[in-house]
């Protein structure tokens, strides 16, 4: 069941991911590149000069892209917090010296657990997009 729960939340960012880049990634990198290659029209710009035009029309695809790195990974500390919970107070409950019936009951906690983290995180997603899209946003300008 948790392996179903995992392939949810994967496939939820997976889709996250895939708004997020036809929204705004894309049309954002279309102006970097036809920003980057009038950089390169200038055939008496040094080096540094179309260096510094390249790196200027790159930025805002960049901070965009580190935006959703950023919020993706915080996601999935969160997650992982989360199942991590789960595992020290299944740990806590569990006697020094259990027998396959109290390891049983605890794997079946655990898993129970873990199962909720996933579904309240494949419930944040919505949000999630929602916060990202209004960061993206803001740097499209």
């Amino acid at each position: 069941m948790q392996e179903e729960k995992k392939s949810l939340v994967e496939s939820g960012l997976k889709k996250l991911v895939s708004d997020v880049d036809k929204s705004f990634l894309r049309k954002m990198e279309e102006k970097m590149y036809l920003c980057s290659a009038k950089c390169c029209e200038s055939r008496d710009s040094s080096y540094e000069e179309v260096r510094s035009c390249v790196d200027r029309c790159s930025a805002p695809v960049m901070n965009a892209q580190n935006t959703v790195r950023g919020e993706l990974e915080y996601f999935q500390i969160r997650l992982q917090r989360c199942v991590n919970q789960c595992h020290d107070d299944i740990q806590h409950k569990m006697s020094a010296t259990p027998d396959a019936e109290e390891v049983e009951r605890a794997t079946k906690l655990f898993d129970s657990c873990a199962a909720k983290c996933f579904d309240d995180h494949v419930s944040l997603l919505p949000g999630l997009l929602q916060k990202i899209s209004q960061k993206v946003q803001g740097k499209v300008t």
